[in-house]
């Protein structure tokens, strides 16, 4: 069954780029042009009859210049964005997840299929930034409109961006009538991971760190996977949404032993 959407590109940006409703809107956006765009060279390749070996670094390379442009330039002119190294990464690995996803995944090739569920994603997305937003600092836009001792920052943390994904991906699945079973978790779990660490083993040698970080990280996944294939999660849940959600859990956990 061919995929509707992007999934796993979609899921990455939303780990990182949630956390308000000005990013939330600004990446929404930039990812559906995405989309359209790696749809767009990706068919107009295959019907000229680029040979493969050709065409598989053309996209690569294409769709990654242009997600970084892109970042880069809407960052650059929104008030209240930063694109530092990390947002940097963000877009660079987007365009990466972006391009395999229309080379080796089985995504629809009817573009005005693809859109209507990005569209459904984009609306939960943008919803999600703020509630997030206003958990954290109680502002939209800068605008103040709660004040509390109940605000926590730990609502911009890693671990709601992995259950803020997860809950996306499950209810715009069921609004979609899509599902999620080639489990292509990993491809977004493991790059988001790699940005952000979930537990320090060594304070001094922070590569090994950084990657057993990153094997923890894969084999709790990995193990996780296996217990769900005995467990109830719904149709539209299984698969990314709900390893997405386990991830979030299992950074809470290792949050806790730090």
């Amino acid at each position: 069954m061919n995929e509707r959407y992007p999934m796993v590109p979609a899921a990455f940006v939303i780990i990182f780029c949630s956390g308000t409703l000005k990013e939330a809107l600004a990446a929404g956006i930039l990812t559906i042009v995405l989309t359209v765009a790696a749809s767009v060279l990706h068919e107009l390749m295959c019907k000229a009859g680029v040979p493969e070996w050709s065409r598989i670094p053309s996209l690569l390379i294409g769709e990654t210049a242009l997600s970084y442009a892109a970042g880069r330039i809407a960052y650059s002119y929104v008030g209240g964005l930063t694109f530092d190294r990390g947002r940097m990464l963000v877009w660079l690995i987007l365009g990466v997840l972006m391009a395999c996803s229309f080379l080796w995944g089985k995504m629809h090739t009817d573009i005005d299929a693809v859109l209507f569920p990005m569209a459904v994603v984009y609306g939960l997305w943008m919803a999600a930034g703020l509630l997030r937003e206003l958990l954290a600092y109680g502002e939209i836009f800068g605008r103040t409109l709660l004040e509390g001792g109940y605000l926590a920052k730990a609502f911009q943390s890693p671990i709601i961006g992995f259950l803020t994904a997860g809950v996306i991906l499950g209810i715009a699945n069921a609004v979609t009538n899509e599902t999620s079973e080639e489990r292509g978790s990993l491809l977004s779990i493991l790059p988001a991971a790699a940005l952000a660490v979930p537990i320090q083993l060594f304070s001094k040698w922070q590569p090994v760190n950084w990657i057993l970080g990153i094997l923890l990280v894969g084999v709790l996944v990995l193990s996780v996977r296996n217990r769900l294939n005995y467990s109830w999660t719904g149709k539209r849940m299984r698969g990314l949404p709900i390893e997405l959600i386990s991830t979030g859990l299992i950074y809470m956990v290792l949050t806790v032993v730090k």
